[in-house]
This record gives structure tokens, C-alpha cells and sequence, in this order.
């Protein structure tokens, strides 16, 4: 895994960021998998 930290000393032009996160959504298909089984696999990995 890599941190933030990690590229922030790998690049330092990234420190003026205030965050490396993007607050951005990502949307994909579960191929034949029900909503429930995906609210319970997103809900065991947070």
C-alpha cells in the first residue's frame, strides 16, 4: 500500500495539497451478485 506520506517525500511539489484523496465517487457492475450482498461486503470493509 502506498501512503501519503511515502509520495509526499517522493514528490515534494505534493505538499501544497491539502489531500491526496479524491473526493470523487467510482461506479462498476457486481455481475449477477444481489445489492444486498454488496451493501453487506462494502459494509464488512469499512
Amino acid at each position: 500500500m502506498l501512503h501519503s506520506l511515502t509520495l509526499r517525500e517522493e514528490f515534494p511539489a505534493l505538499g501544497a495539497m491539502p489531500n491526496l484523496r479524491n473526493q470523487g465517487s467510482f461506479v462498476n457492475t457486481a455481475g449477477n451478485v444481489g445489492s444486498e450482498t454488496v451493501k453487506r461486503y462494502v459494509d464488512t470493509k469499512n
